[in-house]
């Protein structure tokens, strides 16, 4: 996995650690706006589906979730 954002090493080891994992679980990304979460989730994706970012969207196994300010409750 190529790193997606700037800083935050410690973060991009636990995606890439992530990654290794044989049957990786759910991904909550959470932080203050403008990090790069976003950016890192797509790169993640990507990679574990093994396609290209601008393709995600037409990807089956990909849903974008995307309520604004409102509160996605898990």
């Amino acid at each position: 996995m190529t790193k997606a954002f700037i800083g935050n090493m410690p973060a991009y080891m636990h995606l890439e650690n992530y990654t290794k994992l044989k049957y990786p679980g759910p991904l909550i990304l959470s932080g203050k706006n403008g990090i790069g979460k976003r950016r890192a989730a797509f790169s993640l994706a990507a990679f574990l589906l093994k396609c290209q970012e601008d393709e995600l969207l037409r990807n089956r196994d990909f849903l974008l979730i995307d309520k604004g300010k409102e509160t996605i409750k898990v």
